[in-house]
């Protein structure tokens, strides 16, 4: 039996290396305003999310995964200090096997986005969206 578990809460936020966390919830965005201004501050970097992932007894050793919508456009994605891969794609749904990171208790999940230039000067998209929601963990009995 497949069991799913919504977390577009319980998010912090922060842009760069620095700063203050600030509590969000997905979806989120950190071009709301300046994406749609019609000026030239369009904000491109790094956005960091950091959330705590409790998994239960119970559920330990149940074959899980870690299922984004999307994210605008490079994301990068760790699970206990562990490098679960990359994604480049912004719109696309992914997802991470987290199986063998997965602990009971508490885990600590930290997800870079990056909508930085594009080396190759393509962009797949100019949105307001950095973070689309809706991002899950389901497991497989």
């Amino acid at each position: 039996m497949r069991e799913q578990v919504e977390l577009d809460t319980g998010w912090s936020f922060r842009f760069g290396e620095r700063g203050d966390w600030q509590r969000i919830r997905l979806p989120h965005s950190w071009n709301a305003r300046d994406g749609q201004d019609g000026g030239d501050d369009y904000r491109r970097g790094s956005g960091w999310y950091r959330r705590e992932l409790p998994l239960s007894a119970e559920s330990a050793g149940r074959r899980a995964f870690l299922e984004f919508d999307g994210a605008n456009t490079t994301t990068d994605v760790w699970l206990n200090g562990v490098h679960l891969g990359q994604h480049s794609g912004g719109y696309t749904r992914f997802r991470f096997d987290v199986t063998e990171v997965l602990r009971p208790g508490a885990n600590d999940l930290l997800v870079r986005v990056d909508n930085g230039e594009n080396p190759d000067g393509r962009h797949f998209r100019r949105t307001s969206r950095s973070s689309a929601g809706c991002t899950e963990v389901f497991a497989c009995s």
